[in-house]
């Protein structure tokens, strides 16, 4: 699936395991709250998760400069420690796929209602795609606003 490696790759994780990034978000949102039937088996994803950051996108795995790296640049320079660079990385990885897919699926829809400005953008496409457009879409599609 394009999102999941789209997110990857702006994570500068490596490719090994990044089909098990929308199992571990789910299973981040599935262990919040209340204890309840599904709770046993996000909390063994999460477990997962956490192997993964430590072992296949553990530090000396990840790509130079990239999101991933500059969290273990704040732990060297002393602003966080490595328990809260885990986390970190945690976080990255499980939390970003639901607003990549929500934003790409609302930019669709809008480029759908919109033809004129799908034809504007494929007569005149820039070099990389202005962060406005994922931003935009999020706001005017989001879950909360969607009507």
């Amino acid at each position: 699936m394009w999102a999941l490696s789209s997110v990857a790759r702006k994570r500068a994780v490596p490719g090994e395991g990044r089909d098990q990034l929308l199992e571990f978000g789910a299973s981040t949102f599935e262990g919040l709250g209340p204890l309840r039937e599904r709770t046993p088996a996000a909390m063994r994803q999460q477990q997962a998760l956490l192997h993964y950051v430590t072992t296949t996108a553990a530090r000396d795995r990840l790509a130079a400069g990239g999101p991933g790296a500059r969290v273990w640049e704040a732990v060297d320079s002393g602003e966080i420690d490595e328990a809260a660079a885990v986390t970190l990385m945690m976080a990255f990885l499980a939390t970003g796929m639901d607003t990549t897919i929500l934003s790409l699926a609302a930019a669709v829809r809008l480029f759908a209602e919109h033809p004129d400005q799908w034809d504007a953008l494929r007569a005149d496409p820039p070099s990389h795609p202005p962060p406005a457009l994922k931003f935009c879409a999020s706001l005017l599609r989001s879950p909360f606003s969607a009507g």
